[in-house]
Parts: structure tokens; sequence; C-alpha cells
């Protein structure tokens, strides 16, 4: 009776993970992930505890030997040893709030793959699975379409839907699943009910044909090309699959069918992906073509990322960095073509790379065991698992492997895998029984798999007495896992959550030097927030007293994490940025040029760096550096622009106009901020108005911050008659783009700007 209310009892808390996916209440920080994070693991550490005491209990729902288990188990083996010895342990092992990954995620949906493949052993258990696994992602698909035709609920912009999940990629992968499991429900359930129940089965049909449709058009307007490529390559195999392994002929000619209009429909879309109603649509336009509508090529910053990673690769070929650790190599061998990409890759965007960057060659090898685990249990000769089951799967697997060549995978793609796992690992339950096969190559194999239960005798329960310590050990592990991932977890993010809506700046600070020592997740997240409020803080009128024990508070914080993490280049520069705001340049210096050490070839950090030589008065060592830097990629002119803002600091007018004229106006309008101080030092701001004239009319890469530079020096020069001509030429360049609140012509509103109004009014966007 205790086995069977205990399998009841996990069964239903199964059940409750399939809502992860809509656990989304804007309550933490880093919502969409970190709240996900924490209800799974909340969950999970329950059911685990529940169900270790019912395999002490009853034997029956112990894991079996068999090939998918012992991979599971070979991973978590390797993680484990990759993990403590990779650089930097505590990120591999607890991660952050932002991603929720690194080795407790892993070894919780291991846990889970273990758990659902012995719990849900029927097959009504499993079509309510599939039943709740469909409508949940039906869900999750039609909240990403409210948010398509509803801008104003959109979290994320750019036209790309992410729903509950917060990111346009992870939302297709999560929705490829819901597609096999509609067809499995389909094939399994619902089609045979024809003959029995002819209306409900066409009733099933009619909703499982919405809830396809749904995520059809949820992943369309999610414009992610690598799960799209995935979806359609897997549904390409299923067709193959299916004409190939049946001699039904209506069967072979569907399939051929379906493949034939597939394939007639992808030429068709990209031959006329130049036509207006291609290029019109954002996502199709996005699907057909590798450079985006704003000119961001993401293939191209995704193919330099690898070329990162495969440099780290070679570094540690063996056991790799650990996980969580690729900002360590993306700083170390920075590729300077990824100048206009601000962003600090913590991924290199492929499983591929990403596991030989976690664990080298073992983990990567560990990794495909576990796929070879998977495909032989599923297609082994003595399989009873049903062929449209395994066509299906196999589709599944084909579009999950195919998306994530170019993603990473994130906690709702490791969950979808392992139900699938589980599914096979629970259909295999005949693996032990089963003689080993007659081929030479698997006997050897099969012999290693054949437990001593299930060649010498049935399995028995334990001892009682030893039975019940053993509960009281699992109970007490249950409660410190619990404490220490969830609670702990938890009570760090809401402080974090809490100091966004503190009402001074004194609770700011008591609230982050309180939460930061009892943090476990979330450490370095708690520096970096606090760090990052310091040139806010630098400028801001509250009370001397109270900014220096600000700044004690994040020196000492961040002084904290650096002793932890010496080799996190972004670290030290966010460190960095304290430090100059608080006017301790000397230290920041020092801490720039370690940032140089650990990221060499990143412009953007020997650009601070040298502008900070250049206030100590060292205008040569700031100009080389800045030489130095402008020669890793010279289409980077930002560091030109930065020269000439040297030689203004200098005093030294002509080589400050012949740096500048040397600017492309390609490039010029971007580094208008930097220009206009160059000329502000040395009392010059006429001449830059004749610069703006010059090079900023008629010139299609001038941007709005351009324009508004312009207008606005003008302005506070008392030159009313350029600030209107400035206004004028940018009301020009973009009225066309319906974008601002005044759609009057530009020539009303330059009179309104002679008339003496603040042109500030001109530059208000209707869409921010």
């Amino acid at each position: 009776m205790l086995s069977k209310n205990l399998s009841r009892v996990i069964y239903s808390l199964l059940l409750l993970t399939t809502f992860t996916p809509l656990v989304f209440q804007k309550k933490l920080f880093y919502s969409f992930d970190s709240e996900k994070g924490l209800f799974f693991r909340l969950i999970l550490e329950i059911m685990l505890g529940l169900w270790l005491i019912l395999i002490l209990k009853e034997p029956s729902f112990r894991p079996k030997k068999t090939p998918v288990n012992l991979a599971l188990g070979f991973l978590s083996g390797v993680l484990i040893i990759v993990d403590i010895l990779g650089v930097d342990w505590y990120l591999s092992v607890f991660s952050n709030f932002e991603r929720m990954a690194g080795l407790i995620t892993y070894l919780s949906v291991f846990a889970y793959c273990l758990i659902a493949s012995s719990i849900i052993n029927s097959p009504k258990r499993w079509f309510i699975v599939g039943l709740l696994l469909s409508t949940v992602a039906f869900i999750v698909a039609l909240k990403g379409i409210i948010q398509f035709y509803h801008p104003e609920e959109v979290v994320v912009a750019n036209e790309r839907i992410v729903s509950t999940i917060g990111n346009a990629n992870q939302l297709a992968s999560y929705l490829i699943l819901g597609f096999f499991i509609v067809a499995l429900l389909v094939t399994e359930w619902i089609l045979p009910l024809k003959k029995t129940k002819s209306f409900l089965s066409i009733l099933l049909l009619i909703i499982a044909f919405i809830y396809v449709f749904t995520y059809a058009f949820c992943l369309f307007k999610t414009s992610t090309r690598g799960a799209l490529a995935g979806l359609v390559l897997g549904a390409g195999l299923i067709t193959m699959l299916a004409f190939f392994k049946t001699n039904q002929r209506n069967i072979k000619v569907l399939t051929s069918s379906i493949l034939v209009i597939g394939l007639l429909s992808t030429g068709v879309l990209f031959y006329f992906r130049n036509t207006s109603f291609v290029r019109e649509s954002y996502a199709l336009n996005r699907i057909t073509r590798l450079t985006d509508r704003d000119g961001s090529n993401t293939l191209q910053s995704r193919l330099e990322a690898y070329k990162i990673a495969i440099e780290g690769i070679k570094a540690k070929p063996f056991l790799g960095w650990g996980q969580e650790t690729f900002h360590y190599t993306f700083a170390q061998h920075f590729n300077p073509k990824l100048y206009a990409d601000a962003t600090w890759y913590d991924r290199p965007h492929s499983i591929i790379l990403e596991w030989l960057i976690t664990g080298g060659i073992v983990g990567l090898l560990s990794y495909l065991s576990l796929w070879g685990a998977v495909l032989y249990q599923l297609w082994r000769k003595n399989s009873t698992i049903k062929l449209s089951i395994k066509i299906i799967l196999s589709g599944f697997l084909m579009a999950y492997f195919i998306g994530n060549l170019t993603l990473f995978d994130n906690l709702l793609s490791l969950l979808a895998f392992m139900k699938v796992i589980a599914f096979i690992e629970n259909h295999s339950s005949d693996f032990e029984n089963t003689p080993p096969s007659t081929s030479r190559k698997f006997q050897a194999f099969g012999k290693l798999l054949q437990s001593k239960e299930s060649s010498d005798k049935p399995m028995k329960p334990i001892d009682n007495k030893i039975f019940w310590v053993t509960i009281t050990m699992v109970v007490i592990l249950t409660i410190f896992l619990l404490k220490f991932t969830c609670q702990k977890a938890y009570q760090t993010n809401k402080m974090i959550t809490n100091a966004y809506s503190a009402g001074s700046l004194d609770e700011v600070i008591d609230t982050y030097a309180q939460a930061y020592p009892n943090a476990l997740i979330g450490r370095q997240e708690i520096a970096e927030q606090l760090a990052t409020m310091a040139k806010d803080i630098a400028n801001s009128p509250v009370p001397a007293n109270t900014k220096q024990r600000y700044f004690d508070t994040a020196r000492n914080v961040m002084q904290s994490e650096i002793n932890q993490h010496p080799d996190y280049a972004r670290l030290q520069m966010i460190y960095a940025n304290l430090l100059e705001a608080q006017g301790d340049n000397a230290e920041a210096i020092k801490v720039l040029e370690t940032v140089q050490k650990l990221a060499p070839k990143r412009q953007s950090s020997l650009a601070q760096l040298a502008m900070l030589y250049a206030k100590n008065r060292e205008f040569d060592r700031a100009n080389n550096l800045l030489e130095n830097a402008y020669n890793l990629d010279r289409r980077n002119e930002e560091m030109k622009a930065n020269q000439a803002l040297v030689m203004a600091m200098k005093g030294d007018r002509e080589n400050r106009d012949k740096i500048i004229n040397q600017l492309s106006n390609k490039e010029l309008p971007k580094h208008i901020s930097i220009i206009q101080p160059a000329f502000a030092l040395t009392n010059d701001l006429n001449i830059f108005l004749e610069i703006c004239n010059k090079r900023l009319v008629g010139n299609e890469n001038t941007t709005l911050i351009a324009y508004k530079t312009w207008a606005m020096t003008a302005y506070n020069l008392k030159n009313i008659r350029e600030t209107a001509t400035a206004v004028f030429c940018f009301r020009l360049h973009f009225t066309q783009r319906n974008e601002y609140v005044d759609s009057r012509e530009a020539l009303t509103i330059r009179q309104d700007v002679l008339d003496g109004k603040n042109p500030e009014f001109a530059f208000v966007k209707l869409i921010e």
C-alpha cells in the first residue's frame, strides 16, 4: 500500500513539472529562468526524496542496468570530474540566476529521467503526460501569438515573440517537442479510437490540428532558423523512415508526396526570397537570409564564436574547462572582428562545441554515448517498441539535435530530451529479459548488461531496520537540498529584486551587503548589480558619507569575487568601471592592465585603459595603445576617434584634425559622442559644427544621436540657425520611417526651432 501511494504522489509531482514552461510571474531577478529553475528544483528534490524511499521499499521501481541508464551514470560522473577540476568549479557547479544551469541542473534532470522512466509505467500514465505536455505547449504558443498581436505585452522586442520562455530561440526549441507529442497521441491513441468512438476521434483530431497549427505559427514568428531547420529535417526523416520501413503502398505514396511537396515549398520560398512579400515579412526575411533587416549577421558572429571555441578546445582538449566557463575562452581568444558586438559570450552556441569546451574529448564522447545508447535502445533488433513510435521519436531526436547545432541546452530543452529518453527507457522494460543479440558485435555487450538480479534471483527489499535508518538519511538529505539549492537561492534572488525597489541608497547598500555573504547562487550577480550603479551614484547628489559607504561596500564585494574568480575578465572590467567612477584611476589602471592580459585583443577594454593613461597625461602611451588596438581590426574606427580625443587632451589640434579627417563617412556618425568632446576641450566647437554640416548632411549612416549631438551643441552655443538646420536635416532623414511623435513637415519644425524652441522635442520617438 505504501509503495502504491508513494508511486501516485511521485506521479502527481511529475505531472506538476510539466507546467514549468508556464512559470513566469515577474517576481524574481532574471524571472524567465530563475522562476522556472527554482520551481523545477523544488518539485524535483521532494520527488527525489520520495522516490529514494520507494525504491528502497519496492525493488521493481529501481533503475535497470540498461545502456541508457549506464550512459546517464557515465555522463554524470564525467560532469562531476570536469566541473570540479575545471577553471572555475564554483560557477560550474552552481551557475547563476541568468542561466540556472551548471552541475546542479544536469544532475537534477538526469534524476528526473530515472524517476520518470520508473514511475510513468503504464500507457494511461503516458497518455496523461502527453496530453499535459501538448496542452502546456499550446498555452505557451498561444501566449506568444497574443504577444505578437498585442505589442504592449511583448517582453522582448525585435518582432520575435518569446512568450513565457524569455528567448525566441529557446521558445522555438521548446515547441519542437509539441509537434512530435501530438504525432504520438494521434497515431497511438486518437486514430485507434475511430473504430469504437468515431465522433470522439474526429473531435480529438480537430483539437490536434489546432494545437499543431498554433505551434507552427508561433514557431514561425520566433524566426529561429536552427529550430525550423531541425523541424523540417525531423519531419523529413519521419517520411523517409515511413517510406522505407513499411510495406503498405498507400503509406509510401503519402510519405513520398509529403517529401516532394516539402522540398518544392522550401525551394519556392528561397527562390522568391527577393520579392517584396518575403522581404516585408520579418520572419520570412530572417529565415531566408543570413543577414537580418538591421544589417546584423548572426551567422558571422556565430562563426567567429566557433573559432574562439576551437582555440579554447585546443588549449584544454582532454577534460575541457568545466561548465559555465566559456567566457574565459572568449576573453582569452577574443576575435577583434566581433568589435561591433559588445556581448561577453558565455556560450559558443553549438551543442558539440559546448560539450568540447565543457569536458573536452571525454565530455563529448560521454554525451555522444548517451545518444548512442538512446538510439540503440530505440532501434535494437528485439525491441518491443512499435515501429510508428520509433519513427516519430527518431524525428524528434533529429529535430532536437539539428536545432542544438546552433544553440545550447537549457532547462526546458533538457527536460524535453529527458522525457523522450524516459519514454524509451520505460518501453524497453523487457531489455534484461531479452536474450543477447545473435550478432557477434553485440554478444559481449548484451552479456555485460544482464544484471545479477535478472539472471540469478529476483531483487529483495532491504531489512526493516536498515530501511528506517535509510529513510531518516534520505529525509535529512532532502531537507539539506531544499534549504541550499531552493530556499537560499530564492532568498538571495528576492533580495536582489528588493534592492531594485528600495527607497534609499542606504537601503540598497544594506540589502546587497546582507545578501552577498549568505548567497550560494548569485554571488557574482550581486557584485555586478552593486558595482554597475557606480557611475550614477558618483554623479548623484547623495550625501558624501553615503557615497563613501556605497563605494566601500561595492569594492569589498567586488574584491571578494575577484579573489574567487581572478581570471574572469568581464568581472575585472566591471571592477575597473567602479574604481574609475570613484576617481581611483591609478587602481583602475592596474585592474585594466590585468584585463589586457586576460583579453589582449578586446579593443573596447584597450580603449578604456588608453583613456585612463591619457587622464594621467601619459599621452604617448595612450596613443600607442590605441594605434595597436586599431591595427587589430581597422574597421573599428572607434580607436581612431579615441586617438583624436587623446590629441585634444594633449592640446595637439593639428593631429586631432588629421585623425578626424581620416574617419570614413560610414563610421564618423557612430562616434560623434567621442568627437564632440575632442573639440569642446579646445574650445573649437564651431569647427565641430562645420564638420557636422560637411559630413552628416545627406549621409545615410548618420544616426539619431549624431543629429541630436549636432543640434544640442549648436543650441548651447546659441547658434539658433545651425540648430534649426540640424533638426531640419534630421527630420528629412527620419520622418519617412514614421517613428516620431510630431508628423509635421520638417520646415514647420525648423521654424519652431528658429522661434527659440528647445530642439529636444524633435527627437522624441513615437516607438521606443
